[in-house]
């Protein structure tokens, strides 16, 4: 568990996990990225903060190798310093990793930082890598930023072999100036709009789990993830065939496993 991590820029961005060219497969589980606050300091670019990233953009790494991001929380980031004069951008989870396969699965992150007022936030972001392909399933990205560059999904421009495979995920912004998702360029305000533009996320949901935070059927609270009691049937995802247990050990059901890195609380 990595929780009320703190730090400020010393180079180019400040990350809870990260992952640059790696060889076989490595998975990146069980984590809850709780409250990572940056210290900006005479800042005057702009630096990114992820929750993870995984990194790999050399065209002569070994190409092919695997990455499984599953079961973790990523919530409360935030920064303080001087970026209400110069906003940095944030991001809960960051594929940037030419010629890789990354499988995002079981993940919930809630992205509610207010100091960001103009520069990008994502929950997922995907970068326009070549030979890269991305698989989310069963996650849940809930982005409270409001403004025109907050978005719950980022796809970037669709360069050759870049491969975007996404479903039964719960997509949601609260913001009324927040997009769902960006395609290729394409901002997408809504769910529909999202579906239309990428082709992907036939079966994934736009539904708010934290209103209000505590609530029956709701998660417990920005620094706690897990349900309160049994949420709506309409967060159930789809069976993968990996991670049939969740963030706390717990076994899933393995016909209707639900969005997130927990099962619903019996």
């Amino acid at each position: 568990m990595l929780g009320a991590l703190a730090g400020s820029y010393v180079q180019n961005s400040i990350n809870a996990i990260y992952f640059q060219s790696w060889t076989g497969s490595v998975s990146i589980t069980s984590n809850k990225l709780i409250t990572l606050k940056a210290t900006v300091l005479a800042q005057t670019t702009l630096k990114p903060l992820y929750g993870i990233l995984l990194y790999n953009t050399s065209l002569d790494a070994p190409k092919g190798q695997v990455a499984w991001v599953a079961n973790n929380f990523i919530s409360d980031f935030s920064y303080t310093g001087d970026a209400a004069s110069y906003p940095s951008e944030i991001n809960g989870i960051a594929i940037d990793a030419y010629g890789q396969q990354v499988n995002v699965w079981f993940n919930t992150i809630y992205i509610n930082n207010t100091n960001i007022t103009s520069n990008p936030v994502y929950g997922i972001r995907v970068y326009d890598d070549s030979l890269q392909s991305a698989t989310l399933m069963n996650n849940i990205i809930v982005n409270t930023v409001n403004h025109d560059s907050a978005y719950a999904i980022y796809r970037g421009s669709n360069n050759t072999g870049n491969i975007l495979t996404s479903d039964f995920n719960d997509l949601f912004v609260a913001g009324a100036n927040a997009y769902v998702g960006n395609f290729n360029g394409t901002k997408c305000k809504t769910l529909a709009n999202w579906k239309t533009a990428s082709g992907q996320d036939a079966h994934s949901i736009s539904v708010n789990p934290a209103n209000p935070f505590g609530g029956p059927g709701q998660f417990k609270s920005v620094t706690d993830l897990h349900w309160v009691s049994t949420p709506s049937s309409v967060f159930a995802g789809t069976p993968t065939g990996w991670y049939p247990k969740d963030i706390d050990g717990d076994t899933r059901s393995s016909t209707m496993p639900y969005m997130g890195p927990t099962r619903p609380v019996r």
